[in-house]
């Protein structure tokens, strides 16, 4: 009869159960559940309230039923005879069908039958040992709830029935409380489903995005683009309101904004729209539009409401820009392309096999790089569908600027297109550039390494620089490619003056712009660009250069020996000529007005510059002597000290060369500034010293 009852229970439980989805399929799950006996019935008579402990293994069966199998292993302890410290002791092995349902989130209920074979033992009146074996038959039910996947507490009730002849050795209800551990065999697995929160009940309104723009997406990432209104139609104040944006085909997972405020009932907000693109949409090389996916969560009264509102939105293509911002055109400025890294480069490494030290390397490196790009072929074509001064004005019409790599395919450009062009190939060999904006124009300027001081000795005309905060920069016409660098560099000084003394022109380092508008790389490689050859370029290179010492040197050279002249000899004079000389790259030349100026007597300029001639030829010991007969004259000349640290650390003399500069940087802080890699020792110090040298900054005493 009570197994009839046990079964009858069970079906009906399971009947309700079978519709649900099954939550233990492939799970292994270990429980352990103490508890307490409270006899039953005619039980009651004999023994009094017990303990037991059950330890099972349950296995979810691959089923599309929520069904699991058991196996059990349990002891109880029921005392009867008090007085006598008298108990019944049972042994039981089994095993168990089960079906559990989900309830609420973490919340399960859970029914099962068991049986198996107990084997009891305790002692008659005289403590002689009563044992005995017979079947067993439990029913009971438990609730469930998990802490995560793995871990559950449990409470459950049962009917236990060991089972004899003519009637069964006891019956009990057990109650117990315990734990449970769950593998999955697959690896993952999750027991429950949350319930999802119930719909929200806002209005939303206004739903507006922006002009969205591939190249800037990085931007975007804490720049909204687009927004919301929403009214809470609540009956209560709303909560920890999120609201996230998602774009599947070009985000990977959604950008979240979280309301810190409440919103109280019919009150009314504007919430910002953010998206953290992916770099898949540099790969839209036609404007689109897509669908935007806007979910709002939130609370109302403790209660997580969710919201969904879906809208269209339009990207724009990967060149698409608009002028609002003159800045933005760094993001196209990409140095680290591989077209661009090639060509940067290998100009770079050209310039330092061709000599001439003593010039600016950041002025031989544009000049190589400007007579590359035209023997290269690179051609100023307007975009006529497109052009920069007419879009410049509109600010927000979109404009079609190229990525450096697509300039260099196509072999011509806009002047926005040539400006990324050469901004990013100097970038890539670590000359700074800056972009220069006047009325309907742009071009460049690239930072020189020499002071203004120093650019104000080196230049004729020291008026064709732009000088700004401590920076020499050299303005660039990038439309000017044919007719060579220093007519590019003429017509950008030009420009610059004409509209920088109307207040209508401006310089944006990219460094600075790039804090903003971060450069994004153009997917894939591109097809072999084939550049000029070295013979081609560095034949280019010689010609243009020896241009610029003509132009600036001779007229020069002539007016300084007019002077020496008319000043019979002035020692003076004469070392600003053998400066001069150094200057240009004329080391011989320098090396004679020197040597005449020392002949008749100890002059200190003369020293040190001879020192830094000698120098520059690798000649140290020979340097180390002239600057050691300027130093016992000048003991704190920080132009010695330099020389001095140069030339020991160059010998692997570090003790002397860390003496040296110490004493620099007590002497004059900003120059030991400038020469930091002195003040390094070992391998890391020979390191430095190559760096430091590829752009040596050569200081010449003029006084």
């Amino acid at each position: 009869m009570i197994r009839k009852y046990l079964i009858c229970a069970f079906l009906v439980l399971g009947s309700c159960i079978f519709a649900q989805e099954p939550v233990l399929n492939s799970a292994l799950t270990l429980k352990l559940t103490p508890g307490a006996d409270i006899p039953l019935g005619a039980s009651a008579e004999r023994y009094t309230i017990g303990g037991s402990g059950v330890f099972s293994a349950g296995f979810g069966l691959p089923w599309k039923l929520p069904l699991y199998i058991s196996g059990d292993l349990s002891y109880s302890l029921l005392p009867f005879d008090l007085e006598n410290s008298k108990r019944l002791n049972v042994l039981s092995a089994g095993t168990g069908i089960g079906m559990e349902k989900q309830i609420s989130g973490r919340l399960f209920g859970n029914a099962y039958v068991k049986g198996g074979y107990y084997y009891g033992f305790t002692e008659d009146d005289s403590g002689d040992s009563v044992t005995g074996g017979n079947p067993y038959l439990w029913g009971g039910a438990e609730i469930n709830y998990y802490l995560n996947q793995s871990f559950t507490l449990t409470l459950g009730g049962l009917y236990k029935s060991y089972l004899g002849n003519p009637e069964p050795l006891v019956s009990t209800a057990g109650v117990y409380l315990g734990t449970s551990y769950r593998f999955y065999p697959g690896g993952t697995g999750s027991p429950f489903t949350l319930q999802p929160p119930k719909p929200g009940l806002l209005q939303v309104s206004n739903i507006s995005f922006d002009e969205v723009f591939p190249v800037f997406y990085q931007y975007y990432d804490d720049k909204p683009i687009g927004r919301a209104t929403i009214k809470n139609l609540e009956k209560g104040t709303i909560r920890d309101l999120r609201a996230s944006l998602l774009i599947k085909q070009y985000m990977d997972s959604p950008k979240v904004y979280e309301f810190p405020g409440e919103l109280g009932k019919k009150e009314e907000l504007e919430i910002p729209l953010y998206a953290l693109f992916n770099d898949r949409v540099l790969e839209i090389t036609e404007g689109t539009k897509v669908a935007a996916e806007i979910s709002l969560e939130y609370r109302v009264r403790g209660t997580p409401r969710v919201q969904v509102e879906r809208a269209t939105l339009s990207l724009n293509h990967r060149n698409a820009a608009i002028w609002d911002d003159d800045r933005r055109a760094a993001a196209f400025v990409t140095a680290n392309d591989p077209a661009v890294l090639k060509l940067g480069k290998s100009t770079a490494g050209l310039v330092r096999q061709h000599g001439y030290p003593a010039l600016d390397m950041n002025l031989r490196i544009a000049i190589a790089l400007h007579q590359a790009l035209s023997e290269y072929g690179m051609s100023y074509v307007v975009d006529r569908s497109t052009p920069y001064a007419e879009f410049v004005e509109k600010k927000y019409a979109v404009d079609f600027l190229q990525f450096p790599r697509q300039t260099m395919e196509y072999q011509a450009g806009d002047c926005d297109d040539l400006s990324i062009l050469y901004a990013a190939l100097l970038e890539a060999v670590s000359v700074e550039t800056a972009f220069v904006t006047v009325p309907g124009h742009i071009y460049i300027a690239f930072a020189l390494q020499m002071t203004p001081n120093e650019a104000r000795r080196f230049f004729m005309n020291p008026d064709s620089l732009i000088e700004k905060e401590g920076k020499v920069w050299l303005p660039l016409e990038v439309t000017e490619i044919k007719g060579g660098f220093l007519k590019a560099w003429d017509k950008g000084a030009q420009t610059w003056k004409i509209h920088e003394s109307a207040g209508a022109a401006a310089l944006y380092p990219i460094h600075e712009a790039w804090n903003t508008y971060a450069p994004v790389g153009l997917p894939g490689e591109g097809p072999a660009i084939e550049l000029p050859s070295e013979r081609t370029a560095a034949a280019a290179y010689e010609r243009e250069l020896n241009r610029l010492i003509e132009r600036e040197l001779f007229p020069r050279v002539k007016q300084l020996r007019e002077e020496i002249s008319r000043s019979g000899g002035d020692p003076k004079t004469a070392n600003r000529l053998g400066v001069l000389y150094a200057r240009y790259g004329r080391s011989e030349e320098a090396m004679q007005e020197f040597q005449k100026i020392l002949a008749r007597q100890e002059y200190l300029p003369a020293l040190i510059n001879l020192g830094n001639i000698y120098y520059m030829d690798k000649q140290l010991k020979q340097a180390r002597e002239y600057y050691l007969r300027a130093y016992r004259n000048d003991p704190d000349n920080p132009v010695i000290l330099v020389g001095l640290a140069k030339v020991a650390h160059g010998l692997e003399e570090y003790g002397e060369a860390g003496d040296k500069y110490n004493r620099l940087k007590n002497v004059s802080p900003e120059t030991a500034e400038r020469f930091a890699y002195l003040d390094t020792q070992g391998t890391g110090a020979a390191r430095a010293a190559d760096m430091g040298r590829e752009g040596e900054v050569i200081i010449w005493e003029e006084e």
